[in-house]
């Protein structure tokens, strides 16, 4: 049972009690059980981590942040003149995204190089250093929390139209706030940081 359950959560951080109990065919009780007790999980950020990271984890964090800093602060106006993250139109720059099995398969990681991009590399564990998970998501979610829709199109529509009404500067500015979780992290000397310790 507990492999089952880490097998759906391993192959979708992103993935709900529903759909762990759905796919393993276990009760939200055994789930959550096996989730917090067995496998000492928590969801951070809308994914499920693990509960501590272990000394090696928060040195990879802190590592990271601490190199994207020195590279921002090289020269930040070129830094974010030309960051591109894996949702948005690909340049020839550096390109930031979270370790999702789409984002480090071989076959991305050497198409991405073939075109002349830089990919910053993503520390395991760590979707509190993602963009989309810091800024997109929570601002995303701020019109849509309470609605209720009658079916899936409804939803793409409301998020497509979410999208389509922010101008240029509103991702300028939200990707800007990627230096802040780094300085955090450093700070933090690489542990998690929740939504309200940015």
């Amino acid at each position: 049972m507990v492999k089952k359950v880490e097998a759906v959560i391993l192959g979708n951080r992103r993935s709900t009690m529903e759909r762990v109990m759905a796919e393993t065919g276990l009760s939200c009780r055994t789930v959550w059980r096996i989730i917090h007790e067995e496998l000492h999980m928590n969801k951070v950020s809308a994914c499920w981590v693990p509960q501590l990271l272990t000394p090696l984890q928060k040195q990879t964090c802190h590592d990271f942040s601490q190199q994207k800093l020195t590279l921002l602060e090289r020269n930040e106006d070129n830094f974010f003149a030309c960051l591109v993250t894996m949702d948005e139109c690909w340049q020839r720059c550096p390109s930031l995204a979270d370790n999702a099995p789409v984002h480090t398969a071989q076959a991305s990681i050497v198409t991405a190089h073939g075109l002349g991009y830089e990919l910053l590399q993503h520390p395991p564990y760590s979707p509190d250093l993602a963009p989309s998970d810091f800024f997109v998501f929570p601002e995303m979610k701020k019109p849509l929390r309470g609605r209720q829709f009658d079916n899936r199109e409804d939803i793409i529509f409301k998020v497509e139209q979410w999208f389509s009404s922010k101008v240029e500067d509103f991702y300028k500015e939200g990707l800007k706030q990627v230096k802040k979780c780094w300085q955090k992290c450093v700070t933090l000397q690489g542990d998690y940081m929740e939504k309200n310790q940015l």
